[in-house]
């Protein structure tokens, strides 16, 4: 039996460290859920964006000082910070599309019933609704939702971005008016705006990948967006090297200093993201992972356990090890099995991000579990911990035989 067992305490200050910070390099981490998307939101294509406003600097996301949610428009040039994907999520015209703007931590900017009724923009792992936008216009376009709500730029002592009610009678003005750059700074080509047949047919085959885990009714929305964001690191292993890349510059020596974020002193600094990086390179496409209900059970019990009593690591209160708890559920046929655990991440890239870096980690056994070949299939499960928040278990197997 071969059982990774992958957090030492001597490196649980490190990993917790870069949970709370690093791998918080998801700048807006508004709490609001998504109802599921509808019918025809799966995204045809995506082009990378910067949006520039009316007075000529572009659309950023972070958080104001009470921690919420908040996107301003004073940035005078395109920093990862202030790209999107902009999704096509479906025919239109020259003028109109339906869209969706996913922003380079993974989340989806959406509008939301917040507080006592009110308005406001926030941050979601998954494309609902609440998250699509009609984008109409040409060279200069608006972006009003379902609801009639535009994204609108105002000046409060900063440029903000929130969305605004407009009289009936009244025309969306020049603050409501917005242009689609490319990173590089020249505006995006209207043709961009296109859905093309190769667009459609990654678009089936990405389609054809997330049916393996549509069919789990038993994962909540963000442990099927984990295991999502797992089976991208696998198919499309050099993408995901190339968007840690990203981050490299914010690293000066050991201190990671993200725009918006307490500067974090990592034990490793630059170097376990470049082994990340060198490993991602290297990897070839892997198979993607299929869910598991008897593995996700197991994983289950450790989160109950474990968060309930502030324990950390891979040994349950009970003495159990991984293997013996996916016993309860079911029975390991033949290959191997392994198992990550995370620590406060709330979302599905800083989770899969902090485990694939696993920064002062000997070995990088949690690297090692995500890339390895032989695993077919992965349960999971999320919850509540004493002393950390959230937490975050998968439990990996090359095969597994549910109990009936």
């Amino acid at each position: 039996m071969r059982i990774m067992m992958l957090i030492c305490y001597r490196s649980l200050i490190v990993c917790i460290c870069l949970i709370s910070t690093l791998l918080s390099m998801q700048y807006c981490h508004a709490n609001v859920s998504s109802s599921p998307a509808p019918q025809g939101l799966q995204p045809l294509a995506f082009r990378k964006v910067a949006i520039m406003g009316s007075n000529g600097k572009y659309i950023s996301g972070g958080r104001d000082i009470h921690g919420n949610t908040a996107f301003s428009a004073n940035r005078t040039s395109a920093t990862e910070q202030e790209v999107f994907e902009l999704a096509l999520l479906g025919e239109g015209d020259s003028t109109i599309h339906r869209i969706a703007l996913k922003a380079s931590n993974g989340r989806y900017l959406g509008v939301r019933e917040g507080f006592a009724g009110s308005i406001a923009l926030g941050m979601s792992d998954t494309l609902g609704a609440a998250e699509v936008f009609e984008l109409k216009g040409a060279g200069k376009y608006t972006l009003r939702t379902a609801k009639g709500l535009y994204l609108s730029i105002e000046e409060f002592g900063t440029y903000r971005l929130f969305p605004k009610e407009l009289p009936k009678d009244e025309a969306a003005s020049t603050l409501e008016q917005f242009v689609l750059m490319i990173p590089e700074g020249k505006i995006l080509p209207a043709t961009s705006l296109t859905v093309t047949a190769e667009d459609i047919k990654k678009a089936q085959i990405l389609a054809a990948q997330a049916t393996l885990n549509n069919d789990a009714p038993y994962l909540s929305v963000l442990e099927r967006a984990v295991v999502d964001e797992l089976n991208i690191v696998r198919t499309k292993p050099q993408e995901y090297a190339k968007r840690l890349q990203e981050y490299r510059r914010y690293f000066k020596g050991k201190l990671f200093q993200f725009p918006g974020r307490i500067p974090l002193k990592t034990k490793e600094g630059v170097k376990a993201m470049d082994d990340a990086i060198r490993a991602l390179a290297t990897t070839p496409q892997l198979v993607p992972l299929q869910s598991s209900l008897g593995l996700s059970k197991a994983a289950r019990v450790h989160v109950d356990d474990s968060g309930a009593k502030g324990l950390i690591g891979h040994i349950g209160s009970d003495r159990s090890t991984p293997s013996e708890r996916a016993k309860r559920f079911g029975q390991r046929s033949r290959g191997i099995m392994g198992e990550n655990c995370s620590y406060g991440p709330d979302n599905a890239r800083d989770i899969v991000m902090q485990l694939l870096i696993d920064d002062g980690m000997l070995g990088r056994e949690h690297r090692k579990n995500i890339l390895n070949p032989a695993y077919n299939l992965v349960g999971v499960a999320f919850g509540s911990h004493k002393t950390f928040r959230v937490m975050c278990v998968q439990v990996l197997a090359a095969e597994f035989k549910e109990k009936s």
